[in-house]
């Protein structure tokens, strides 16, 4: 095999050896956030994760520090997939990252406890109130 060929199999190798190793700590840390799990329900989360990295359309990097902070809101275990999907789709649409966006929304839902509990319906209002108000969205889901 010549040099240059091998040095870029070595890199492949160590840059998946990262990236597994960056999703495996992010997915420690968002277990934190579920204490009791058993190894089987663990493996099934993480399955889960990635499930759904690939069904958003998004990488790690992005989607698990998300599913920390949804966690950290208060969003069921049982909830908190569909409420990263939800900013996801917001933040694609309003050109925003994740993360801010699921912070935004649901920090509306818990302001406004039982009265506003649908993320769709907190990311269609900030987009209406960004059009009625001749403002774009991105200004009211910080970036």
């Amino acid at each position: 095999m010549q040099p240059c060929k091998l040095r870029a199999v070595v890199d492949f190798v160590n840059e998946s050896n990262q990236q597994f190793q960056d999703f495996d700590q992010n997915v420690r840390q968002v277990f934190t956030l579920i204490p009791g799990q058993s190894e089987a329900m663990k493996q099934s989360v993480s399955a889960d994760l990635r499930e759904m990295g690939v069904e958003i359309g998004r990488v790690s990097d992005e989607y698990l520090p998300a599913m920390y902070q949804a966690l950290s809101l208060g969003i069921p275990k049982d909830n908190s997939l569909d409420a990263v999907a939800t900013a996801s789709n917001a933040a694609r649409a309003a050109n925003a990252e994740l993360t801010p966006t699921l912070v935004t929304g649901q920090s509306i839902v818990n302001a406004y406890g039982g009265e506003l509990y649908d993320l769709n319906k907190v990311y269609d209002l900030l987009f209406f109130a960004g059009k009625t108000a001749r403002s774009q969205s991105t200004n009211l889901i910080p970036a």
